[in-house]
């Protein structure tokens, strides 16, 4: 769709038959929050919206965290970006409520807070899962990586 996500998301202000447009499911299959500050209120306006949503990409911590209020169950692909201070807990929150993603990719800095146990609970909850790539963590252990085989 070309129209950005507040365009979507007012189309509801208009009338009842926009409001239902607005909500279509074809209209929320991918979204890009990248340009925009994703926070936990901007999460509750579109969690109705999002239960059919397969593509999500974001940038930054707050943003990770916020994902959490999604109602997007459906998720296949997570992407997001500058995300350097995403702890344990909030990637295991992720994962846990997105559990069939196929592909999770956090980068391009360094996720310096994620250890070994987050990657065991990427691998327990996505058992999907195709593609991952966490930028910069040190010190996985084995253990962790026979996990996600």
């Amino acid at each position: 769709t070309c129209l950005n996500y507040r365009d979507r998301a007012s189309l509801a202000s208009t009338c009842k038959t926009w409001r239902c447009l607005g909500a279509s499911s074809c209209l929320w299959g991918s979204l890009d929050l990248r340009p925009h500050k994703f926070d936990a209120s901007m999460a509750a306006s579109l969690a109705s919206r999002c239960v059919n949503l397969h593509n999500l990409r974001f940038r930054g911590v707050e943003s990770a965290d916020s994902l959490i209020h999604l109602k997007a169950r459906n998720l296949l692909e997570v992407s997001g970006d500058y995300c350097r201070k995403i702890t344990d807990a909030t990637l295991s929150m992720i994962v846990a409520r997105h559990e069939a993603l196929e592909s999770l990719q956090l980068g391009p800095d360094f996720c310096e807070k994620i250890t070994s146990d987050a990657i065991k609970a990427v691998a327990f909850c996505c058992p999907k899962l195709k593609k991952l790539r966490l930028s910069g963590i040190r010190d996985v252990t084995s253990e962790a990586v026979e996990a996600l085989a």
